[in-house]
């Protein structure tokens, strides 16, 4: 009867468990819906600007700063996880109203990554990035086969926490449209779709439209060079060389 009680104790704190990640989860992101666009963390802690002065371009009192994040070690630092590897490129952005007359439109649907053919993606939804990612409950029940009750339930807890930090990085460090006031700013990710095997960013480049309620525009982009940690199984110098027909070809079509 003491060993019927005990299970029945871990298995009421392990559907506890369970519940509470769940039902986390999905508060998270309805609440996170309703809120102003929170900074990165990593600007919430230094109150500073999120990329340095030399990455700022400047049209009409309006700063923009647009910086991929391609590495391994800069995206797992950032998100706990490669993103990347999952075929996910983030791309930070800060958009500042420094002295520009009236208020700036930003939305996240106007920034785009081009491949070198010319062709123009939106980023991914930062719910559905998430979902993509996270951790599933099913490893916790694999432990559970391993080690039992106790260790399903702690997996289960080490599973909710990280999922819970991986939200918190995504969602909660999306870009979000918004209306900037003169003297304000936005600042957020992107997460653009991209060949699991990239290597040669040469040819790609990020673009991003501002407007105001005058409807005119304001265009800002930046080219990407270098490569990615996956090289792929062609040369550096193929790539290169099928790189530059490909731009020829796209100079001639146009």
């Amino acid at each position: 009867m003491m060993g019927m009680g005990r299970l029945g104790l871990l298995g009421w704190a392990f559907a506890a468990v369970l519940m509470l990640g769940s039902c986390g989860s999905k508060h998270d992101v309805a609440t996170d819906a309703m809120k102003p666009s929170p900074p990165p963390a990593s600007v919430a802690s230094s109150g500073g600007t999120l990329l340095p002065a030399q990455e700022l371009q400047e049209q009409d009192g309006i700063q923009v700063g647009i910086h991929p994040l391609h590495r391994r070690k800069e995206v797992k630092d950032r998100f706990g996880t490669d993103l990347m590897k999952k075929g996910y490129m983030p791309v930070r952005l800060e958009v500042v109203n420094e002295d520009h007359e009236g208020v700036i439109r930003l939305d996240p649907d106007a920034v785009f990554l081009v491949d070198p053919e010319g062709r123009r993606v939106q980023g991914a939804s930062a719910d559905y990035l998430f979902s993509k990612v996270k951790r599933s409950y099913g490893e916790s029940v694999a432990m559970g086969v391993l080690f039992g009750g106790l260790g399903a339930l702690a997996s289960a807890a080490s599973v909710a926490s990280e999922n819970e930090d991986l939200e918190a990085a995504i969602v909660g460090g999306a870009l979000r449209e918004k209306l900037i006031e003169p003297g304000d700013a936005c600042k957020g990710f992107v997460y653009f779709p991209v060949p699991e095997d990239l290597y040669l960013l040469d040819g790609w480049r990020i673009e991003l439209v501002l407007s105001n309620p005058g409807h005119k525009s304001y265009a800002f982009s930046r080219n990407l060079s270098g490569t990615t940690d996956y090289r792929g199984r062609k040369p550096l110098y193929m790539l290169k060389k099928e790189l530059a027909a490909k731009q020829a070809k796209t100079r001639q079509q146009h």
